[in-house]
């Protein structure tokens, strides 16, 4: 019996029995609780004292029985995806970079503006101070 019909049979069990979490599956499709119970058996069944690798029983969760695994792609379908996943990281790396250079632009923008302000603040004072000056000067000839 091969190791997917040996997972089949343990998804059986734990859909009959929701409170199991691990089975010992032998080669004749036997499930057990314990690692022990299923080589005892399958060294009745195989009368060997000692089991090969092959013969031993293989301990299936209910995770591997129950929930989907993911599918094993061809050489072809990895290449594919490896090349897809570099692109992939090669467009973020170029929007990263571009992202980044407009932040400079952006901040080389803030920068002229604010300078621009401050040019602005220190020509109206300087506009207003004037003012003020011409103000007192009027009011002084008018006295």
């Amino acid at each position: 019996m091969n190791n997917e019909a040996k997972i089949q049979a343990a998804k059986e069990v734990f859909e009959s029995n929701p409170s199991i979490h691990e089975v010992h599956v032998t080669n004749d499709g036997q499930c057990f609780l314990t690692p022990g119970s299923a080589t005892n058996h399958e060294k009745e069944v195989s009368g060997k004292r000692i089991l090969d690798a092959e013969d031993r029983p293989l301990m299936v969760t209910r995770t591997e029985a129950c929930e989907p695994q993911p599918k094993k792609l061809s050489k072809a379908e990895q290449k594919e995806a490896d090349e897809a996943a570099k692109l992939a990281e090669q467009e973020a790396a170029a929007e990263a970079e571009k992202l980044a250079n407009q932040k400079l632009v952006d901040d080389a923008e803030a920068e002229k503006l604010a300078k621009q302000k401050e040019a602005d603040d220190v020509a109206k004072s300087e506009t207003q101070k004037n003012e003020a000056s011409d103000e007192n000067k009027v009011k002084s000839k008018t006295k």
